[in-house]
């Protein structure tokens, strides 16, 4: 009867284990916001780089809850403690005072996309003066487009919502918008029709191009730990080479719902 006993709480333990073990899981919030196919609440796993990023901490026994909000407030999140960590983010001197930035998950390419019926042609920044020019609030499009912004050379239109700049391009409301090469024809997928995106091209001459990172506010407790801790787990799924295999589905249209 004894034997009998033990057995039945050995049995006990071993049914209660996993369950005892999940609730101890870490679970961490993630602020970003609408960014396809890099990032979106409507595409497979969240997009290529939330799968990355989700991937990268489950290695290391983290799991990810992700908050969808306008970029602005994102990032605001992040720098008071609101959420965890914010993705993703280039990297800038005035950000790089309050955020500890990860290693890179993925590298982006800015261009101007504009209307076939006006071409575009230009070899520099200032050939741009005089056109109003779509852009997105919170958004990083390069130190020189930054400057060139701030100082007045050129004139930068910035909505909260991306889709609107390619919306306002096909209306010829707007001369020409910068955005990310990718993120552009995926959003004007969205929210165009056949004929206008038929309409549209992009120039060939980039306006910048840089990588982006997860980050984490530098007055968050154990901040540099958690980051230590994402590293390692991007480390292992690029060595494995699953981050180049889900960039390749991603370009591939396999994160589409």
């Amino acid at each position: 009867m004894i034997r009998i006993a033990r057995l039945l709480l050995i049995i006990t333990m071993a049914i209660a284990l996993p369950t005892i073990a999940s609730s101890k899981e870490r679970v961490i919030q993630v602020s970003t916001g609408e960014w396809p196919p890099f990032l979106s609440k409507n595409m497979k796993y969240y997009g290529v780089a939330a799968r990355i990023i989700s991937e990268s901490f489950a290695l290391e026994g983290i799991r990810i809850e992700y908050s969808w909000l306008p970029w602005q407030r994102s990032y605001n999140n992040v720098i008071n403690g609101t959420s965890d960590a914010s993705a993703i983010w280039a990297i800038t001197d005035e950000r790089s005072k309050e955020l500890l930035f990860s290693d890179p998950i993925i590298k982006n390419t800015n261009v101007l996309f504009f209307n076939k019926n006006r071409p575009l042609n230009w070899a520099s920044i200032k050939d741009l003066s005089g056109l109003i020019i779509g852009a997105t609030n919170g958004y990083f499009y390069g130190e020189e487009f930054q400057q060139a912004e701030t100082s007045g050379l050129i004139t930068v239109e910035r909505t909260s919502i991306e889709s609107s700049n390619f919306k306002k391009l096909a209306a010829n409301r707007i001369d020409v918008v910068i955005a990310e090469r990718d993120t552009g024809y995926e959003i004007m997928k969205q929210v165009l029709t056949a004929e206008q995106i038929e309409s549209l091209d992009f120039s060939q001459k980039e306006v910048a191009s840089f990588t982006n990172h997860l980050v984490i506010s530098k007055k968050i407790e154990n901040g540099e730990a958690l980051l230590s801790t994402f590293n390692k787990g991007l480390k292992k799924l690029t060595e494995s080479g699953k981050v180049e295999q889900y960039l390749m589905e991603s370009r591939s249209g396999l994160y589409q719902k």
